[in-house]
């Protein structure tokens, strides 16, 4: 793919597997897709969407990009195509967490990459998040404590809510999960935390 013709292309708005609208500090507002007319995106609606916002990581739209004449990035809106009822939300991404139109629908491969994405915003895409899914899956499926993926406690949380969501790991699995994260990576455990531990018997998707 010729990088030039690619970056004058315009955007495909009927065929694109997702569309985007970028918001900054400074009011600026920067809609796009994921495909341009004239090239093909991958088929693999999840993959499109990953190597988007990677593209426009590199260009760093997720920092204070000259497109954006100063302005800091504050959220992306993401749509997904329905490809006959045009496209239906997605997600939110800000600069340190994400919220999902609907945590239990939303494909686990992912949803566990973009929370990877949007956890390294602030220090620099790693070349593991860069590879593919299939590279990936074996370490973003299980609760792994060997990285700190989880800018603040709130994000943890919410990941392992989302864990219980999808039903990928039992509760007492993931209440240790937190309580080992929070000491490892947050170098406490504090009452606050304690009741998030205990509320998550009794967590209800």
């Amino acid at each position: 793919m010729n990088n030039q013709n690619f970056k004058n292309a315009e955007p495909d708005s009927k065929n694109s597997h997702y569309r985007y609208t970028f918001y900054f500090s400074n009011g600026e507002i920067r809609p796009g897709y994921t495909g341009k007319k004239g090239f093909s995106e991958a088929k693999d609606s999840r993959k499109a969407l990953k190597k988007c916002l990677e593209r426009l990581y590199d260009k760093e739209w997720f920092d204070s990009p000259k497109t954006a004449n100063g302005g800091l990035f504050e959220k992306v809106e993401i749509f997904k195509n329905t490809y006959g009822n045009g496209y239906e939300y997605f997600a939110t991404l800000f600069p340190s967490y994400i919220e999902f139109a609907d945590v239990k629908t939303t494909d686990r491969t992912l949803g566990n990459w973009l929370v990877r994405f949007i956890s390294e915003l602030s220090t620099g895409l790693s070349e593991e998040t860069r590879n593919t899914f299939d590279s990936l899956k074996k370490k973003t499926e299980t609760l792994d404590l060997s990285t700190n993926r989880f800018a603040y406690k709130s994000h943890l949380q919410c990941y392992c809510k989302w864990v219980l969501d999808k039903k990928l790991e039992p509760v007492n699995r993931v209440q240790e999960f937190y309580r080992k994260y929070c000491e490892m990576y947050f170098r406490e455990y504090d009452e606050r935390d304690q009741r998030f531990y205990e509320s998550l018997l009794f967590y209800k998707p």
